[in-house]
């Protein structure tokens, strides 16, 4: 009869670890990433030919020389997560990668990538 009980308890606790695991609130995700200068790119540095949707942009800069310039500027704005720069010279900044789009004028990348 022990046995029985062993192995009873055994298969208890194996269902309860496994049903907490399951309901757990994380249940396989970080809930707190950290910050976005902190997480892995989701992208490369930077994306050519790749523009982010206008809905999303928090600042319009003209005469940015480079992308590079504009990836500063980027960084340098604590609401902006990420970027678009155009052959036009003009700097976009923006608060989502909501609505990519194909586009040979435009460079974009996200916060960090300078």
């Amino acid at each position: 009869m022990g046995s029985i009980g062993s192995t009873s308890m055994k298969a208890f606790y194996l269902i309860a670890a496994l049903l907490t695991i399951a309901f757990s609130p994380l249940n396989g995700q970080d809930v707190d990433a950290g910050p976005m200068d902190q997480q892995e790119p989701r992208y490369a540095c930077p994306e050519v030919h790749i523009g982010f949707d206008p809905e999303y942009q928090i600042g319009a800069i003209p005469d940015v020389a480079s992308w590079h310039a504009c990836g500063t500027i980027c960084n340098l704005v604590t609401d902006c997560k990420f970027w678009t720069w155009n052959l036009g010279h003009n700097c976009y900044l923006k608060s989502s990668d909501h609505g990519i789009y194909y586009n040979e004028a435009d460079t974009s990348g996200q916060k960090g990538c300078k």
